[in-house]
């Protein structure tokens, strides 16, 4: 009798075990809408991050009475950590859980944040800073991975929709309340509310996230430290670098816009650091508009042409509009200041369109690798952003020779390298692409299969446990 009562309990422990699995599969996707807006609220945060703390440039150079160089670095290394982060969080989800990462730099912003706001040296605060944006940056990673698991197949491309919106609506208001903010209590005021929405973001992920990739996998160092590595291979495929580098490259110049208007601002119109907030308005006005416009075109091509060359039609379109604008910008900033108002607005909308063209052109190249890729996109925006925020500095004076160059360059080198993309991978399929790459995926060190071998041995391991233990109770 003992002996069938235990294996009774042996088959009741297999059958939780297996509902438990089904319930790690099925549960976040039936937490939709609560979840999503749950992360949209989460993605509010390293947004705001960067966005408010633009207008606070002037003060925090004239508070610390350094050189404008040095206040810069407090933006340009920024960006380079933004590009390394996803590299480092994201994988670090995939083996410990998208919950514990996400408390983890929740609570590490928080710490930093605080340390930034007692800082009294300027070395001490761009340390604190540039951790600071590490680790709320890499949240990002963890957000996009989160929705695909907590809402079905045919429901993340809404969810993805939902994510772009609140990026875009943050970027419209967070210069505002960052100027309002520092024109208010200083550049302290701004950290005491990143000290708040930091605290949110511990109490939200602790208390109300539900893990979404509830792992049992093993932390094994050397298969984490190789998912860290595994995107920057993709460095060394010809087509996709170069793809990126100009993506990248066109990020950089908007990141350049971005960063040199509340420089102008300040330094020819002399307006209040509200005014600065405000004149940045126009990046998310732009965007929002672009992204509206930006997916029906790119279906609209590749629905026609049914060929993954056609995704690139709108970017290249984008480059060449990107171009042009750019240089009138560079016109009218110290002429009119509703005037690079318009043009700022133009820029936005035609870098959607770069962005989301490369982005869609490559998913479509490696629809497997799309984790990677966003990262490698990512590290490569960054790199060209930190570079231009510092370059910033020196076109102060002359701002429209640098704009010309930026320009320039766009037209006569960027341009006819995204026509020689478009044109080499127009009349390909993505069936045909996909065995034309077949070689360099199997290449590419496949770090999402081992994980799934290793799950997978994981639960035979578990199995073969029970039937041992099954077998024990029977002798």
């Amino acid at each position: 009798m003992s002996e069938s009562h235990e294996e009774n309990d042996l088959l009741e422990i297999k059958e939780e075990k297996e509902t438990e699995e089904e319930n790690e599969r099925t549960e976040p996707k039936s937490r939709f809408p609560v979840m999503l807006l749950l992360l949209m609220s989460l993605l509010f945060i390293p947004i705001f991050n960067f966005f408010s703390y633009l207008p606070a440039l002037p003060n925090v150079h004239n508070y610390f009475s350094t050189n404008w160089n040095i206040a810069m670095l407090t933006v340009s290394l920024y960006q380079i950590v933004i590009g390394f982060s996803p590299l480092i969080i994201g994988p670090s989800s995939d083996f410990f859980g998208r919950r514990k990462v996400i408390i983890t730099c929740s609570f590490c912003y928080l710490l930093l944040s605080l340390l930034c706001l007692l800082s009294t040296d300027i070395k001490l605060f761009i340390i604190g800073r540039v951790i600071q944006g590490f680790f709320i940056c890499g949240e990002i990673s963890v957000i996009y991975a989160s929705v695909s698991e907590i809402l079905p197949p045919e429901k993340v491309g809404l969810g993805l929709s939902a994510l772009s919106f609140s990026i875009t609506c943050t970027i419209l208001i967070s210069p505002t309340i960052g100027g309002s903010l520092v024109n208010s209590f200083t550049w302290k005021g701004l950290f005491i509310s990143y000290l708040i929405l930091g605290s949110y973001s511990i109490i939200i992920s602790f208390f109300f996230y539900k893990e979404t990739n509830k792992t049992k996998r093993k932390y094994e160092l050397k298969k984490l430290v190789s998912s860290w590595l595994y995107p920057l291979k993709f460095y060394f495929k010809k087509r996709i670098c170069i793809i990126i580098i100009i993506e990248g490259f066109s990020v950089g110049l908007i990141n350049f816009q971005i960063v040199i208007v509340p420089l102008i601002v300040d330094k020819y119109y002399h307006y209040s650091e509200t005014v600065m907030g405000l004149s940045l308005i126009p990046n998310g006005l732009g965007g929002l508009i672009g992204a509206f416009f930006c997916g029906p075109l790119i279906d609209y091509f590749y629905k026609k042409y049914n060929t993954v060359g056609s995704r690139l039609i709108v970017g290249f379109v984008g480059i060449i509009g990107f171009g042009i604008t750019f240089f009138f910008f560079g016109f009218s900033l110290l002429r009119s200041f509703y005037g690079f108002l318009v043009c700022e607005l133009i820029l936005n909308f035609f870098i959607i369109f770069i962005i989301n063209a490369t982005v869609s052109f490559l998913f479509d190249i490696y629809p497997s690798k799309t984790s990677s890729l966003y990262a490698i996109i990512i590290l490569t925006e960054s790199i060209f952003s930190m570079i231009t925020s510092q370059l910033s500095i020196s076109a102060l004076d002359a701002p429209f020779k640098w704009f010309i160059i930026g320009s320039l360059i766009q037209l006569l080198i960027i341009s006819p390298a995204s026509f020689i993309i478009l044109k080499k991978n127009w009349g390909k399929k993505r069936e045909e692409q996909e065995e034309q790459d077949e070689n360099e995926l199997l290449n590419l060190t496949n770090i999402d299969d081992g994980i799934t071998n290793e799950n997978k041995n994981n639960n035979n391991e578990d199995e073969d446990e029970i039937k041992k233990n099954k077998e024990i109770v029977e002798n």
